[in-house]
């Protein structure tokens, strides 16, 4: 029961930020289009990213959650480790962080070959003005590991998520357009630093550090040189991802004004989906596999495959479908509307739907990995789908312009999953391999496919969405929404896909709870 407690909490939290997000973009449209000056701001953005990546923030939360637990919540050791770990993560992102402010414009034409003039002195401007959020990200990942121990998934999501998007949505409606886009980078660095602070005072009553020096105990030491032993082993595939992230910041930066922004408004619908639907099962996955009988939750990660896709699938279809009502409802006004954008936005957020699905099942794979301590497989399998990104991105960009951007990153997640699934052990895998990666997905996608083919024939028919008025804009969406509930639950149970059946028998009940 506490478990599905802290999913809700987690999920409605990533929910929320992600609507705060959504908000955020949608203001950032309005008031300053998708032109030079965007591709500036979001292009910092992603510097910082690429830094954080390098650090492996990330993996490391994955890598030191199962010592701490082991340790003991709350136990001397366990705090003692979790000290240790934020001391040295931090001490190197601080380092970071000071590298960013001092070498920016070095940074900058490396990442952003070309741009040239005032586009890139706002871009060294941005840069130097987020940098600092790289020591935040440090205490944020130490912090997470031990509220995600203790089940504190309410706080968890609200100073990781909700908080940070909440402050730089309540800046950006303050400031507006008055200070221009270096005032958004102020405003997203004080989000990220209110929920960096928040972390860690909740961490430090969580588990606060022992005022005496243990007694004569050396376990923690032991368990934080087994943390960055193993962090250290995913050296080669962070080198790929950093490699990757790289070549397509480049890519970005190459194409017309305007198409990397779009891009990234695109991908907000994506970055939603991905934090209600993926971040959430896989936060909640790692404790639960990690207390797997024998250290084998093939069975257990079978289950969370399944459940996650028969969520996501249905949603990720619906998206893709409706991206051109989509788009024109949260960007469709203002400056962005003026710019001409709405059709790249909308082809790219459709793109980036296969995406949410691919991703979400490799998070999910990642974390069975990581809980049985087997950090090399997750190593070797991102190596070769950042290798791929790296060799794919140029060249699709240069045919498929923003396009062949957005397909190099699906497609990197594809190729991740099937070098994954080659080579899982039986402990992640049992049975057949190919039955294990695609288990359930055919009844799914059976349940989708009419649902899909009647919405596209509705969409073919309506006006044309950048022509329509907001309230008809709203009121397609919404109508398209409901129906397509209705749809595909009705076709799953045809189909027999568990979570629909379970999700009719809970209607039914309900509504004949009522009627008697």
């Amino acid at each position: 029961m506490s478990s599905a407690r802290g999913l809700g909490a987690l999920g409605a939290g990533t929910v929320a930020a992600a609507v705060l997000g959504l908000a955020l973009q949608s203001m950032i449209g309005f008031f300053f289009g998708a032109g030079a000056e965007t591709d500036a701001y979001f292009m910092s953005l992603y510097i910082v990213a690429f830094l954080a990546k390098a650090f492996m923030f990330g993996p490391l939360k994955s890598i030191a959650l199962p010592e701490y637990a082991g340790l003991g919540v709350r136990s001397r050791d366990g705090t003692l480790l979790l000290a240790r770990v934020r001391r040295q993560a931090g001490s190197a992102a601080l380092l970071a962080a000071t590298a960013a402010l001092v070498f920016a414009p070095w940074l900058v034409d490396a990442f952003a070959p070309g741009y040239d003039g005032e586009q890139r002195a706002l871009t060294v401007a941005l840069l130097r003005i987020r940098s600092p959020a790289l020591a935040f990200l440090a205490l944020t990942t130490t912090s997470l590991v031990a509220l995600e121990a203790s089940n504190r998934f309410g706080r968890v999501a609200l100073g990781n998520k909700v908080l940070p998007a909440a402050a730089t949505v309540l800046l950006v409606v303050v400031l507006g357009d008055r200070f221009g886009v270096t005032g958004l980078g102020w405003a997203g660095m004080t989000g990220t630093a209110a929920g960096g602070l928040a972390l860690l005072a909740w961490t430090r009553r969580e588990a606060p550090r022992p005022s005496s020096p243990p007694a004569g105990t050396a376990v923690h030491r032991q368990a934080a040189r087994r943390v960055w032993r193993r962090w250290a082993g995913l050296g080669w595939s962070n080198a790929a991802t950093t490699g990757g992230e790289w070549v397509y910041r480049v890519a970005a930066s190459t194409l017309g004004p305007g198409l990397f922004t779009a891009v990234v408004f695109g991908r907000m619908v994506h970055d939603l989906l991905h934090g209600a639907l993926n971040d959430s099962s896989s936060t909640m996955a790692l404790a639960r596999f990690s207390r797997a009988p024998d250290r084998n939750p093939g069975t257990a990660l079978a289950s969370a495959l399944e459940s996650l896709s028969a969520a996501a699938v249905p949603v990720a279809v619906f998206v893709a479908v409706m991206s051109p009502w989509i788009a024109a409802l949260l960007f469709g006004r203002g400056e962005l509307a003026r710019d001409g954008m709405l059709g790249p936005v909308s082809a790219s957020m459709a793109l980036f739907m296969a995406g949410v699905v691919v991703q979400g099942r490799n998070q999910l794979a990642f974390q069975a990995a990581f809980a049985t301590g087997r950090s090399a497989l997750v190593n070797r399998v991102q190596v070769v789908g950042h290798v791929f990104r790296a060799l794919a991105l140029v060249p699709a960009t240069w045919l498929w312009s923003f396009a062949g951007l957005v397909a190099a990153q699906v497609a990197m997640n594809a190729v991740v999953a099937g070098a994954f699934w080659l080579s899982a052990p039986p402990e992640l895998a049992p049975g057949r391999r190919v039955a294990a990666a695609f288990h359930g997905v055919g009844r799914i996608a059976a349940a989708t496919t009419g649902p899909a083919i009647l919405l596209l024939l509705v969409v073919a028919a309506l006006p044309e969405p950048g022509q329509a008025s907001e309230l008809l804009r709203l009121g397609v969406v919404s109508a398209a929404g409901l129906s397509w509930c209705v749809l595909v639950l009705a076709a799953g149970r045809l189909c027999r896909v568990p979570l629909y059946d379970r999700l009719a028998r809970l209607l039914q009940n309900r509504l004949a709870g009522r009627r008697s």
